[in-house]
């Protein structure tokens, strides 16, 4: 026979298993919700690369130390960026 605390490590189990894959599910790297921004680096802002784009917008990226950098972009560069939803830069590369 199993008893209570045998039951309730189970569910505990169980609902661990379940919240980590809802995590998962929602993960912001969801290749889904990102998106490619090409364009110019105007200005570099501690953490944030402004780009303007070839449609005239700029763009504040946020780059960090998990962010996939191909070089080291400075002003005036033209690069294409991967970003999630929120501008958060996944990778960043210089365009030729």
């Amino acid at each position: 026979m199993i008893s209570i605390p045998q039951v309730s490590s189970i569910l505990c189990g169980m609902v661990l298993l379940l919240s980590v894959s809802h995590a998962v599910a929602q993960a912001p790297n969801d290749l889904t919700r990102n998106r490619t921004i090409t364009g110019d680096v105007m200005r570099i802002e501690y953490a944030y690369y402004v780009v303007k784009e070839k449609n005239g917008r700029e763009v504040r990226l946020h780059a960090d130390k998990t962010t996939q950098m191909m070089g080291q972009p400075k002003q005036g560069d033209h690069v294409e960026a991967e970003v999630t939803d929120q501008n958060h830069t996944l990778r960043m590369r210089p365009l030729p």
